[in-house]
């Protein structure tokens, strides 16, 4: 009996050596990446986030590196295809739902406004309607639906978002928002 549990009790610590081992690199890999953030050398920093990423996709190291890459990618270097990756691998990875849907809404404002990629920003939006989020920000997500096909000059749909949205209670100044792009697409 003594032999079995001296047995099983190196085996628990040759486990245990093993998955520390893996797990200090990694860490030691986003202290590096955090390092980098704070000297302001975000090039080097979202480097290494998103090797980070790349090699240990679904695991919680992947997850931090992505949150740190795609704040310095979209606040720091402008670097809107690289937010894109980090936010795409919060989308699929992350626990958290609100995460999740923040970083949904982050991937469709960056086609909007940064890329101008509008078609890519209705498919980001549609992506949105679908995860549950608040009812509030429904009219704000269709109000750029709208806009983005009006600067699509597919003037048709965006008339039936905006029937779609004037069919709902809104207040005035939502009204008053949602008629004026109206005249704009009849112009």
């Amino acid at each position: 009996m003594k032999g079995f549990t001296n047995t099983t009790f190196l085996c628990i610590a040759v486990a245990l050596v093993l998955f520390v081992g893996c797990s200090s690199k990694e860490q030691r890999e986003l202290e590096k990446g955090l390092s980098a953030v704070e000297a302001k050398n975000f090039s080097l920093a979202i480097e290494i986030f998103e090797r980070i990423v790349k090699v240990n996709s679904n695991e919680e190291t992947a997850i931090k590196a992505a949150r740190e890459g795609s704040k310095a990618a979209l606040f720091e270097t402008k670097d809107y295809n690289k937010a894109l990756f980090f936010y795409r691998h919060l989308v699929l990875y992350s626990q958290d739902p609100d995460e999740r849907l923040n970083a949904q809404k982050q991937i469709a404002y960056i086609f909007f406004d940064n890329l101008a990629d509008y078609t890519g920003a209705i498919t980001e939006f549609y992506k949105l309607f679908a995860m549950p989020h608040r009812s509030a920000d429904d009219f704000n997500y269709r109000m750029v639906v709208a806009r983005a096909y009006y600067y699509l000059s597919k003037h048709e749909q965006a008339n039936s978002e905006i029937e779609e949205m004037l069919r709902l209670p809104l207040q005035v100044p939502q009204k008053f928002e949602l008629l004026l792009l109206r005249a704009n697409v009849y112009i």
